[in-house]
């Protein structure tokens, strides 16, 4: 508790102005935690666990149980210019964790094509690191 005093005197001496003793207040935002937890146990248990079952329908239609959804995208797939983007989707170009994936994996490669174990390009790299960090606080 002393090192928190002499912390909070020391930060309040920079600042130069009043900080409060404590914003975090643990014991209300445990009790909000043990109070949401048993909310959401009440509204479970008022439910009954009833699950509401609805039939499929696509454009306001009901469908029939041999109709796939799957059926409707066929539609899609062969119209002519959409017909390019519906391949490019199958190949998961709009994918973003697709793409990220690339893009590290390309990252990744270039770094091991650096890291190659020869101790006179390690010790460039440190020149070049120390030169850009002095570019950067002369600044």
């Amino acid at each position: 508790m002393f090192f928190y005093y002499t912390a909070l005197k020391f930060i309040q001496g920079g600042v130069g102005k009043e900080i409060p003793f404590s914003l975090w207040k643990p014991a209300l935002s445990t009790n909000l935690i043990i109070l949401g937890i048993v909310l959401g146990w009440i509204i479970f248990k008022l439910s009954n666990n009833k699950i509401r079952l609805s039939s499929s329908y696509i454009g306001g239609e009901v469908l029939e149980d041999e109709v796939k959804v799957e059926d409707f995208y066929v539609n899609i797939r062969d119209m002519g210019f959409f017909k390019k983007i519906y391949l490019k989707a199958e190949h998961r170009f709009f994918d973003i964790y697709e793409q990220g994936k690339r893009i590290i994996s390309s990252v990744t490669k270039f770094l091991s094509y650096l890291h190659n174990g020869v101790l006179p390009t390690y010790l460039v790299w440190c020149l070049l690191g120390v030169m850009g960090l002095f570019l950067i606080f002369l600044r």
